[in-house]
C-alpha cells in the first residue's frame, strides 16, 4: 500500500529499557560514553524531523525521557506510547 501524501512506518515491537531509568540507575556511568549520547542526539533528532515534518497528526502530550526506549546493547533507539491528536 502506497500513498504519496502520507508516511507509514511499520516495525516489529521491541523490547527495550526506558532511557530514563537507565539514567537514574547508571547515570554516572553512562555520562562517561559520549560517543552514545551523541549518537542517541542524532536518532531523536531524526525522530523528531520526522514527527515535525511527516506526520500528519498533532502531539496531544509532550514526549519526555519516559517515552525513548532503547534496545540492542544501546545501537537502537526509538520512541514509545506518544501520544497523538487529530
Amino acid at each position: 500500500m502506497s500513498d504519496d501524501h502520507y508516511n507509514q512506518y511499520f516495525f516489529e515491537i521491541k523490547r527495550g529499557r526506558k532511557v530514563k531509568h537507565l539514567l537514574d540507575d547508571l547515570g554516572r556511568t553512562l555520562l562517561n560514553y559520549e560517543p552514545l549520547f551523541k549518537y542517541w542526539a542524532k536518532e531523536l533528532l531524526y525522530a523528531f524531523r520526522d514527527i515535525t515534518y511527516r506526520s500528519t497528526y498533532d502531539l496531544a502530550k509532550d514526549i519526555t525521557l519516559r517515552n525513548v526506549y532503547v534496545s540492542d546493547v544501546g545501537i537502537k533507539l526509538y520512541l514509545k506510547k506518544v501520544e497523538f491528536g487529530h
